[in-house]
């Protein structure tokens, strides 16, 4: 799902267009929104969350350098969750999947 939301200190105007790999994005008050339907010049929020119902709104967003979750808590106690656990949790990559959708927000595996 390609909502992500992140602050930019720039500009106080209302945006939207196209970025370069075709993600539709809207910019408000300092603030930049990914996905969904962004209709205007004029943001409204609710129909904006409304359009996310609709998988086909979505786009998938690409994992840049991951880092595991207990690489940001101290090392001692990473070394007490993995003893607590038994065992390390790895990760070699993202995992390619299909879904197939019957209709917004239904899928069958």
């Amino acid at each position: 799902m390609n909502t992500k939301v992140m602050s930019l200190s720039c500009q106080n105007k209302t945006t939207h267009g196209k970025s370069k790999d075709k993600s539709t994005f809207h910019r408000v008050n300092n603030t930049i929104i990914l996905g969904g339907n962004c209709d205007g010049d004029i943001f409204n929020e609710k129909k904006w969350t409304e359009s996310l119902k609709d998988y086909r709104n979505w786009e998938c967003i690409e994992f840049n350098t991951p880092i595991s979750i207990f690489q940001l808590i101290p090392g001692d106690l990473r070394k007490e969750v993995y003893k607590f656990i038994g065992k390390k949790i790895l990760y070699t990559g993202t995992l390619n999947c299909i879904y197939h959708f019957y209709q917004a927000g239904i899928y069958r595996k």
